[in-house]
């Protein structure tokens, strides 16, 4: 794929820098110690640190269903990786995230570290017309779609079993997260970033995930299982939940 001209590199860190206000998963950290190749997961000699990471995740959910936990943990790991590319595609960057280059760390709490040394990026082009608007969404979906998730999606379902369905929905619904969350930080760009998205979810990978209806808002086509784990819920954009007007029925937690 043709990718743009190079970014220079002072100007893509005061971007991150700018980005990583937004909020702790939109940060591309510096570890102290510790980092691993982030591709590492990704592989089937990975296997055992993504199956051990599913059992930490369901005991700090208090689930016995592997599956949740590891629905749970996609769907974090997704959300790492969709908020900082979608902070820097509103301010017109390809975030360079090449998997030999971007390292992970596990934290107590809170969102995994996310690292990538000396990072860079492309310049999108300007979403002016519709060609230039799919033309970033192809070069965004390549490198965290194709890059990243897809074969996340493939890993995860070694070692637990998870509706590949589930799992793209997931790679939805933090890509809309993503942008909501850069939406009410109040940074310019909303427009773009939205059409971008919108853009994205027409990917071959995304496609029939989920619908938008009044004022803009995103449904997406099934459920994460959150509500399963103890004292989970519904999520705001979950399929189970009934539309506005209609009598809906909650699905069985048992």
């Amino acid at each position: 794929m043709h990718l743009p001209a190079r970014s220079d590199p002072a100007a893509v860190a005061r971007t991150l820098r700018r980005v990583a206000q937004i909020g702790p998963y939109f940060a591309l950290d510096v570890p102290a110690a510790g980092s691993v190749p982030l591709a590492c997961l990704y592989a089937p000699e990975g296997s055992p640190v993504l199956a051990a990471m599913v059992e930490d995740h369901a005991r700090r959910l208090r689930t016995g269903e592997r599956r949740v936990a590891g629905s749970i943990l996609f769907q974090g790991l997704a959300a790492r990786l969709w908020s900082p590319m979608i902070g820097c595609a509103g301010e017109g960057l390809l975030l360079d995230l090449d998997p030999a280059l971007v390292r992970w760390w596990r934290r107590p709490e809170g969102p995994i570290g996310l690292h990538v040394p000396d990072p860079g990026g492309w310049q999108l082009p300007d979403p002016v017309h519709s060609a230039e608007l799919v033309h970033s969404a192809e070069l965004v979906a390549d490198v965290v779609l194709e890059r990243h998730l897809r074969p996340l999606v493939h890993a995860l379902r070694r070692v637990v079993r998870v509706a590949e369905g589930l799992l793209w929905g997931n790679v939805a619904s933090t890509l809309m997260g993503a942008v909501q969350v850069s939406e009410l930080s109040g940074r310019d760009g909303a427009g773009a970033i939205r059409a971008l998205a919108r853009a994205l979810l027409g990917q071959p990978a995304l496609r029939g995930t989920g619908t938008f209806g009044v004022g803009a808002d995103f449904r997406r086509a099934g459920c994460c299982l959150y509500y399963r784990i103890p004292g989970g819920a519904w999520c705001g954009d979950c399929g189970l939940r009934p539309f506005p007007g209609r009598i809906g029925r909650r699905a069985d937690h048992g």
